[in-house]
């Protein structure tokens, strides 16, 4: 009877663990890796809890404790620190246990509570010395690779490792996740920090004197963007928002002497970042200066399809989910003017704009408006 019991606790643990899990990880993160946000990682991890329901079920350990063990190897070729492994399987074994504990198959019958607290006991112990045992064990050997790998090899394999994958290996950097419209810096921060888009796409912009919000750049996947305490640096002024759910990795301006001399690679991806956004400003700029509205949106309409389209037939489709005042604020102008000229574009079928895509239906005559 007491088994059966068990049985339908944890069955009724089981949704609730998922939801506060899955939320926990859109929250907080898990690793580098949830910077994917792919339906491969999160059916990894909910894996994890599915397998430690069964064992609490059927007081067998071995099938969890294996996969446990390939967890730790995986977190290790993550990059993850050791702290966060640990942190993370001591965060999923207390949410369970607090689930489990509160059900209403425990309060009606709290005799349950006796044979959990045995379970989960040897459970917590072996699971984490697993989840150690895998993660230290894959460390050496990548040690041991490293040890083997000749100069030249090395300098090879960084110049074609992503910039994603350059991040994960200094363990200087913290993850950030960053919902939609929410600003990460803005004047009078005075922080020195680094940052590096991971996931979603940030938006730099400045408030000009007589309160219109101008765009500078717009920043997706592999680019990189400062917060500056100096008042003479280019980023003093400006303020950095995420436009879609964002996750940046970050790190201290300190540090930064370090990077250089652990990763040149990485540095020369850095510089070679900035120089793009300083030159990107420039030609936005020269786009705005003596031109009416209807050329500083072709303009713009151009430059992003250039960066952010997709080829679709015989069209280009800009899917960055803007809206008519984010247009605005790109060009110095305001959204009723905006609206009334995407209007004007889409007349002569130049355009088409349906749910905050927009689509270029001739892209050769737009360039013909603007040169």
């Amino acid at each position: 009877m007491v088994a059966e019991e068990l049985a339908r606790a944890l069955a009724e643990a089981k949704p609730i663990f998922r939801k506060k899990w899955a939320s926990l990880i859109d929250q907080r993160g898990y690793g580098f890796e949830v910077a994917k946000f792919d339906a491969d990682v999160r059916k990894r991890h909910m894996s994890l809890w599915e397998q430690l329901i069964r064992a609490l079920r059927t007081a067998r350990y071995d099938e969890y404790l294996v996969i446990l063990e390939k967890e730790g190897r995986l977190q290790a070729r993550a990059s993850t620190r050791i702290e966060a492994v640990v942190g993370q399987m001591s965060t999923m074994m207390n949410m369970m246990w607090d689930i489990i504990s509160n059900t209403h198959m425990v309060e009606q019958n709290p005799g349950l509570l006796k044979p959990i607290t045995e379970r989960f006991n040897i459970l917590r112990s072996r699971a984490e010395g697993a989840i150690l045992n895998g993660f230290i064990d894959e460390n050496r050997i990548i040690q041991d690779e490293l040890a083997a790998e000749s100069a030249e090899s090395r300098r090879l394999r960084l110049e074609r490792s992503s910039l994603q994958e350059l991040v994960k290996s200094v363990h200087a950097f913290r993850l950030v996740r960053y919902s939609e419209n929410q600003k990460i810096f803005q004047p009078g921060d005075n922080r020195a920090i680094l940052y590096f888009v991971m996931m979603g796409r940030v938006r730099l912009y400045e408030i000009l004197p007589d309160g219109r919000a101008i765009t500078l750049s717009i920043l997706s996947l592999n680019d990189v963007f400062a917060q500056s305490s100096n008042q003479n640096s280019y980023f003093h002024d400006v303020y950095a928002e995420a436009m879609s759910d964002s996750i940046v990795a970050c790190i201290q301006e300190s540090a930064l002497d370090t990077l250089m001399e652990q990763s040149p690679t990485l540095a020369s991806r850095i510089i070679y970042s900035f120089s793009q956004q300083l030159s990107q400003s420039q030609i936005l700029i020269e786009g705005l200066l003596g031109r009416d509205v209807s050329l500083r949106l072709v303009n713009i309409l151009l430059k992003l399809a250039t960066e952010f389209g997709v080829e679709n037939q015989n069209s280009v489709v800009i899917e960055l989910g803007l809206t008519h005042q984010e247009l605005a604020d790109m060009i110095g102008s305001n959204r009723v003017t905006v609206t009334r000229k995407l209007l004007e574009l889409q007349r002569k079928k130049l355009i088409n704009v349906q749910n905050r895509t927009i689509q270029i239906l001739d892209r050769r005559a737009l360039q013909e408006l603007v040169a």
